[in-house]
């Protein structure tokens, strides 16, 4: 294999890995907030135990922890919101609701960076927003689960947003440790509140269910995360937000072949589904347009 489309092929795989979180949200009957508890739990543990036997870190830097606390904090909000989706509504829906990530962060950025708003990222918004409405009305009785999953998405377009700088600033590996242990540490403190609202469920996994938790979190969460440091030293960032377009796609179709879920759907769904999807390719096409051309603009100026 050429070495030059070997990072292509990861990136397109991690991808595939990635799409089935939704998967295990659903298999595993734990409600989300004890799902995501867990998976948290596991993640720190295995992925400290990574750090220490295999790779050089340096400590996260003091003037970043309370940003990166705060980012951990609205990730961990985002699962509960997104895999509470899972469980109100469908694998599907909650797929489709995640894509509008991209809309959302268009959106959320100019305010944040106090810049003016454009007129294609507002018209994309609007064609992205009449594929939600016909989202949530695709299946009866799960708009309380669409709702979970546009605020869901609406979260983690803010926390990507405070993360960028992050990650610019601070080791990969080191800056990930804190943020989950911060998620899992607030996931532990509101647990007693939590739980009142949720009174009688429960709070241990089946044996099964022990064995899917650790594939869920070695597979489908840290193994793509490590594949993804090593990818984007090889792709381009577009590249890699290109293939991550695919994610709704893979999950969408293994709930439709694990769980049939099609036949819960109806033509509104995919048309709404299409309506997203075409949305945020759009968009990151005019970005990578955008980019390109200030590249060459830059290379032009510095050969006058």
């Amino acid at each position: 294999m050429s070495k030059n489309f070997r990072p292509y092929l990861l990136l397109h795989f991690l991808v595939f890995l990635v799409s089935f979180t939704g998967i295990f949200g659903k298999a595993i009957s734990l409600q989300e907030g004890v799902l995501i508890w867990y998976r948290l739990f596991l993640s720190v543990i295995f992925l400290s135990i990574y750090i220490r036997l295999f790779v050089k870190t340096t400590p996260i830097k003091p003037a970043y922890k309370w940003k990166a606390t705060l980012v951990g904090i609205l990730y961990c909000i985002h699962w509960l919101f997104w895999y509470g989706s899972i469980k109100y509504a469908n694998v599907s829906i909650a797929m489709s609701t995640i894509s509008t990530v991209a809309v959302f962060n268009a959106l959320i950025e100019p305010l944040i960076n106090k810049r003016k708003f454009k007129a294609t990222e507002l018209l994309l918004a609007c064609l992205a927003s009449i594929g939600m409405m016909l989202i949530f009305q695709a299946k009866s009785g799960s708009a309380f689960g669409t709702i979970l999953g546009i605020i869901s998405a609406l979260i983690v377009a803010l926390a990507s947003i405070f993360n960028k700088d992050l990650t610019e600033n601070n080791d990969p590996y080191r800056l990930t440790q804190w943020e989950f242990a911060s998620a899992l540490g607030f996931l532990t403190l509101i647990m007693p509140i939590y739980l009142q609202f949720n009174k009688g469920i429960a709070l241990f996994p089946t044996t099964n269910e022990v064995y899917m938790l650790f594939v869920f979190v070695i597979v489908c969460t840290l193994t793509p995360f490590i594949m993804n440091l090593y990818v984007l030293r090889k792709v381009s960032s577009f590249t890699s937000n290109l293939a991550f377009n695919m994610e709704p796609v893979w999950g969408i179709a293994a709930a439709m072949i694990l769980f049939k879920e099609q036949k819960e759907l109806n033509t509104q769904f995919y048309l709404g589904l299409l309506l997203i999807l075409s949305s945020v390719l759009i968009y990151t096409a005019i970005k990578y347009y955008q980019t390109t051309n200030a590249t060459k603009a830059i290379h032009e100026k510095i050969n006058e």
